[in-house]
């Protein structure tokens, strides 16, 4: 697969992660969904991307911790995350490798400012 605009989706709520996916597509974005870290680490072995959606809050696996893997496994990829909790703080590990305040977005939020994230990056 080639890597122009690839999404990969990480979220445990299948709704947002298909409700991402359907709008990324309609805006030239080849797009996966993974509904767990551990999921989506087994994708990225054998497919390459060139940006990913996590949310904070999965099952197993936090999305701090996969993006920390993620990120050894593909080290151009460029992450958005969402979280829904009010109080999070951008974690030290995350900021070594890039991730600004920029890339955080709080839930709930508009699928055009999803678009506009990714597209700024």
């Amino acid at each position: 697969m080639s890597n122009t605009n690839n999404l990969l989706i990480v979220d445990d709520e299948e709704m947002i992660r298909e409700t991402i996916s359907d709008y990324m597509t309609d805006m030239g974005f080849k797009t996966r969904t993974a509904s767990s870290g551990e999921e989506a680490l087994a994708i990225l072995t054998d497919e390459d991307f060139t940006h990913a959606t996590v949310d904070m809050r999965l099952g197993g696996m936090t999305g701090v911790d996969f993006i920390v893997k993620a990120h050894k496994i593909r080290p151009n990829m460029k992450f958005i995350i969402f979280t829904g909790s009010c109080e999070f703080t951008l974690p030290d590990e995350l900021a070594m490798i890039g991730v600004t305040r920029d890339h955080i977005l709080q839930k709930p939020v508009r699928l055009s400012v999803i678009a506009k994230a990714i597209k700024d990056l």
